[in-house]
């Protein structure tokens, strides 16, 4: 898992044209703060496999008083609470951290809240059949069912028709709020310690009938709630609603219907968060007149009206965005968790924003972190732990199914560098994996071709979303998957072939997977379609030095041209990318080099020698990235033949 700052889908097909005039120039290296933490799991991942087997995930994280964090969502038809310690299992917890509840039927929950105790409330649905009912339980801090919450600590309840809860507070005095959707719209419902209806709240307990689908709930300090989400026409709008202490809508903010929001198109407030001084941040997606999810956070003041104060955020990171949660840190600072599709993969992006709203130059690269965690990887939940470390939750693939998904940031003080994982090719057309600022190499490579005992690989590239190409020295480019990437392999069309001619020294893909370049031994690039996307235009600025010596391409992750390297380990810059450092690695002379990759922030990158060797160098003035380790490295026996780096 690495990170990479995805630009918008309409500049990635302008940029990676390479031709140096209508380039953008090379931006600056990612900060380390917010890059995946290399420590933890792989590359920043941990996957938790609940129960072997069987399906899990999680869909919503909180933060408890004494730095733990709890984590609650589903194991196989059972709904999961887990409470995590340093990022591992708390043993203290339930069983080995982890308990697996269930009702009548097939039990999900979509909300999490510490209660004042040291417990947890968790919310959600129970399907039996064509039912579908709304559910809120209670664990005590050791992890059993809390049996002073409705003498079971489960409570299953109908709030009207299909119904189902999205979100839970547990308030000071030990009562919960729980808010959802039913049949006759948004409901926020509250419940007394004991897990009785509190019939001061609107009456009966429960607030019916909002006009709106509910998504997010938050308190403020006088009692009042914010419940938000979307109104129900379509296209939807965001909203975000007020009620009073008492349950009654509270019409101060923004009337009876709260604040609408028309963003242009299909709008949803998905995740909202308080501030000490009651201005609601509310994050959501904005679909426009394309259909395209973009990213929304905007902050309201206490009238409804938006703080203009705040510098409104909307960027978009990969083709279709879906912001799933949002949380402060303690200086104010808001950062948003967000799924980011293109296609059929998923990235996972964490942003950081001022309390001002303006993005977070020291977090990610330009406030944005984006981590290709597999083709299946999704985010619901986010917060910011003790250290200073953004911890999100949500699912992976593994192993033929949906399990538990960590990621882990690194902190505001880390000089760790920018996590990395890649392979080296060997000339038959094997793939080894290797990693650098963090501890495990990517592995499972499966459909791609091999050739025993024919050295006539001659590169390979990675595409977003698990999948890659080998390249033959006749042109020939052939697709392979890993991990959980997709279950076709990658088809290309439009690339050269010299039949029985061994030309072709490397290849390179453009930063969203349409498209690319084989690189002859002369420097010449020659453009190609990925799965029928458009080809990248001809290539400009890049050397061409007429006689046999060049040896590997590379593009910039965002797009602003790359670099190729010779034979002995001269690197050349193409269409904006930034110069390499004095004292790259270098072999005057020799016939040694036999592939080049960049670090996912294009800070830097290695280049591979023959035996399989990495040799890490800076662009731009930015430091080498890390040494590598659990690469291949054939003493004696040079049959690397070209290196990649997954985006």
């Amino acid at each position: 898992m690495v990170t990479q700052r995805r630009q918008r889908v309409q500049q990635i097909l302008v940029i990676v044209a390479v031709a140096a005039a209508a380039l953008l120039p090379a931006g600056t290296a990612g900060a380390w703060p917010g890059d995946p933490d290399g420590t933890y799991g792989a590359c920043g991942t941990m996957a938790f496999d609940i129960l072997p087997g069987t399906a899990s995930a999680a869909r919503a994280v909180a933060l408890q008083a004494d730095g733990k964090t709890v984590v609650a969502g589903y194991s196989d038809d059972r709904g999961l609470v887990m409470r995590l310690s340093a990022g591992q299992y708390d043993a203290g917890f339930a069983t080995l951290g982890r308990a697996r509840i269930t009702h009548t039927g097939v039990t999900r929950y979509f909300a999490v809240a510490p209660t004042v105790g040291g417990g947890v409330v968790a919310a959600g649905t129970v399907t039996n059949g064509a039912t579908i009912d709304s559910v809120v339980d209670r664990l005590t801090p050791a992890g059993a069912l809390d049996t002073t919450f409705n003498t079971t600590g489960k409570l299953a309840f109908d709030a009207g028709g299909p119904d189902g809860a999205r979100a839970v507070v547990s308030l000071g005095d030990g009562s919960v709020l729980v808010a959802g959707n039913a049949t006759a719209g948004g409901y926020v419902a509250k419940f007394t310690p004991a897990g009785a209806p509190d019939t001061g709240w609107d009456g009966d307990g429960r607030k019916d009938g909002l006009a709106m689908t509910v998504r997010a709930v938050a308190t403020r300090a006088d009692g009042s709630v914010y419940v938000a989400g979307s109104t129900t026409a379509s296209p939807a709008d965001w909203r975000v609603l007020r009620l009073a202490s008492d349950g009654s809508v509270d019409t101060a903010f923004g009337g009876a219907n709260g604040a609408t929001v028309d963003l242009g198109g299909d709008d949803v407030v998905t995740a909202i968060a308080v501030q000490p001084d009651g201005k609601v941040v509310a994050t959501g997606f904005g679909k426009g007149a394309t259909g395209h999810g973009q990213t929304f956070v905007r902050r309201f003041l206490d009238d409804a009206t938006m703080d203009s104060s705040f510098t409104a955020y909307h960027d978009a990171f990969g083709v279709s965005d879906t912001p799933a949660a949002l949380t402060l840190q303690a200086d104010g600072r808001v950062v948003i968790a967000v799924n980011s599709g293109v296609g059929t993969d998923n990235d996972i992006v964490v942003a950081r924003l001022g309390s001002d709203g303006v993005p977070d130059d020291s977090f990610g690269v330009g406030g944005v972190s984006i981590a290709d965690a597999g083709r299946r990887s999704s985010v619901s939940g986010v917060v910011v732990t003790p250290d200073g470390r953004s911890f999100a939750v949500g699912s992976v693939w593994r192993n033929g199914h949906d399990v538990v998904g960590i990621f882990r940031y690194q902190d505001d003080a880390s000089t760790l560098g920018t996590t990395t994982q890649g392979v080296v090719v060997d000339g038959f057309g094997g793939l080894h994996g290797w990693s650098a600022g963090c501890t495990s190499g990517p592995s499972g490579f499966v459909g791609g071709p091999y050739w025993l005992g024919w050295d006539i690989v001659r590169g390979a590239a990675m595409l977003p979303g698990g999948s890659g190409l080998v390249a033959d020295g006749f042109g020939g480019l052939h697709g392979f998957v890993s991990g959980d990437g997709p279950t076709a392999v990658p088809v290309v069309s439009g690339n050269p072939y010299w039949r029985g001619w061994d030309i072709v020294r490397g290849v390179a893909v453009v930063p969203d997977g349409t498209g690319g370049y084989e690189l002859d031994a002369y420097g010449g690039l020659h453009p190609f379609s990925i799965n029928g996307g458009a080809a990248p235009p001809a290539a400009t600025g890049a050397p061409y030095w007429g006689r046999d010596i060049a040896r590997g391409v590379v593009l910039m992750p965002d797009g602003t041209g790359g670099y190729v390297v010779d034979r002995s380990g001269a690197i050349a810059a193409f269409g904006g990318a930034p110069v390499p450092n004095p004292g790259s690695p270098y072999w005057p002379g020799q016939d040694i080099v036999r592939g080049i990759t960049l670090s996912p922030d294009g800070s830097g990158g290695w280049i591979v020698d023959a035996y399989g060797g990495l040799h890490p160098f800076g662009t731009g003035g930015d430091p080498a990235p890390a040494a590598t380790v659990g690469g291949p490295y054939w003493l004696g026996f040079p049959i690397a033949r070209g290196a990649a780096v997954l985006p």
